[in-house]
């Protein structure tokens, strides 16, 4: 499978810019926080900040990419598994606790929100997610034993699912639900790996969108 690269490489200097800026993006928001604000926070001058970004978009395209790059590290992991079913429920569940470095990252919840107002933060998402999904496909073709060109024509949806239920429930985590919902973390993490086990088990009896009973 072809990978898209959304950023150049990081370099540890871009790494400790990113570290220093997310605390600032956090408190102030995508549209509230300036680039000057951006470079006080990683300590560094105007001039030389934009010598590495030139606007917000392209740190955020950087944070995107790094995030990517755990990603793609995990699902080599998972697809190289010997079970890349129980290896896929094992990172789905570090994913939702405190196991995980993106667990409890109130950043993605900002980057999320700002999507839905700037297109090209809207873009940079779309494209994460579509490489995503991508893998997903390439697991549940593993765990189907089939090819990823028919996975992809069998588990787009059972993938595409798969990853709304993981990021519905992220956002617990990040204080982005109602307080009506009066969700219990533990419970509604529980529930969602319940649920995305359901979904490989679908994928294991060989099933399609088209093939399910009707409600």
């Amino acid at each position: 499978m072809k990978h898209q690269t959304l950023a150049p490489a990081l370099d540890q200097k871009v790494s400790e810019i990113l570290d220093s800026v997310r605390s600032v993006f956090v408190e102030r928001g995508f549209d509230g926080a300036s680039m000057q604000d951006l470079a006080r926070g990683a300590k560094m001058s105007a001039g030389n900040f934009y010598r590495y970004f030139g606007s917000k978009a392209a740190l955020v395209a950087a944070m995107v990419e790094r995030d990517l790059e755990t990603v793609r590290l995990e699902f080599k992991t998972i697809i190289a598994s010997p079970n890349p079913r129980a290896a896929l429920l094992e990172t789905l569940e570090r994913r939702l606790t405190g196991d995980h470095p993106s667990h409890q990252d109130p950043l993605w919840s900002e980057i999320e929100a700002t999507a839905a107002r700037r297109p090209e933060i809207g873009a940079l998402l779309h494209s994460m997610e579509l490489e995503v999904v991508g893998y997903l496909i390439e697991v549940m073709g593993r765990i189907a034993n089939t090819t990823n060109e028919d996975a992809t024509r069998r588990f787009s949806s059972h993938a595409g699912l798969l990853l709304m239920l993981v990021r519905g429930a992220s956002l617990q985590f990040c204080g982005n639900t109602s307080p009506a919902m009066n969700l219990d973390p533990q419970k509604t993490t529980k529930l969602a790996l319940r649920m995305a086990d359901v979904i490989l088990s679908d994928v294991a009896d060989g099933a399609s969108v088209q093939n399910l009973p009707k409600v």
